[in-house]
């Protein structure tokens, strides 16, 4: 009986007055209430600038790394062009090697065939 008068004032109250009634039950709430709202936005804030730094940091990495991979692989492109041209250079060293030496046993012949007509 006691619970079927309370739901009956309680039904015969307006919203507005619902909710200054449950506000005077639960005050110890509502004094913590501003604090719980301020940290959530102060957390929020946070989360928000966090995020954003976050952002900008992995895009500050991906920039390095891409102009890294971009200073990779001009030099590697020159270091190529250098191999080639130290291949070709050194083509051209065993030709004149095989030059010398060629010249070095016709010389060597002719001293041979010098030294044998003299005895």
């Amino acid at each position: 009986m006691w619970i079927q008068g309370l739901q009956a004032v309680f039904l015969a109250l307006t919203p507005f007055k619902q909710w200054d009634a449950d506000r005077g039950t639960a005050g110890t709430s509502v004094t913590s209430e501003p604090w719980l709202t301020g940290f959530a936005v102060v957390a929020l804030a946070l989360a928000v600038i966090l995020l954003f730094w976050a952002y900008a940091r992995r895009r500050r990495t991906e920039n390095n790394l891409r102009d890294k991979i971009t200073d990779l692989t001009i030099t590697v492109f020159q270091l190529r062009q250098e191999k080639d041209q130290l291949a070709a250079a050194n083509k051209e060293l065993q030709q004149e090697m095989a030059e010398f030496s060629r010249r070095q046993v016709v010389a060597l012949e002719s001293m041979k065939s010098q030294f044998t007509a003299r005895r």
